[in-house]
């Protein structure tokens, strides 16, 4: 009978510990933590001229920032909210940006030496780049399904 009672206290007291550290953040404090580069959900790399950087976008941030307005955000009940996240819950979003950290010449112009390859690298950036975009998981690999330039 007492290690029952003690079984039921500690399960109290670990239902009463889980709950309390179950946190909801608004939806300005949760943009502001995946846009920060320590959340682990952004990532800066740079080269010698061209700095790169990769934001994943969770379902929820993606609606937030980019489908929704605030003032739907802010009438939109938690519910209908969960339920726009679950048609978007098989999707992986990304932001990748690149950019040219060496002089402030636009990235496309940079270090190219004729207006040939200025146009060879503008061509490849509008219908080439998406086929040599995809995410890596292990030997698994995920084409890019939608890409915008």
């Amino acid at each position: 009978m007492r290690e029952i009672q003690k079984f039921y206290i500690i399960l109290f007291f670990l239902t009463l510990i889980i709950s309390g550290c179950r946190q909801s953040l608004s939806p300005v404090d949760f943009i502001n933590y995946v846009e920060n580069e320590n959340s682990g959900l952004k990532k800066i790399n740079k080269t010698d001229w061209v700095k790169y950087t990769l934001q994943y976008n969770p379902p929820q941030y993606y609606l937030m920032k980019k489908i929704l307005s605030p003032d739907i955000m802010q009438s939109i009940t938690r519910k209908e909210f969960d339920s726009l996240v679950n048609g978007y819950s098989d999707l992986y979003f990304f932001d990748l940006k690149i950019e040219n950290i060496e002089n402030g010449n636009p990235l496309l112009k940079n270090r190219v030496e004729s207006e040939y390859k200025y146009y060879e690298r503008l061509n490849y950036f509008i219908a080439g780049a998406e086929s040599s975009i995809f995410i890596e998981g292990g030997s698994d690999s995920i084409p890019c399904v939608l890409y915008h330039f």
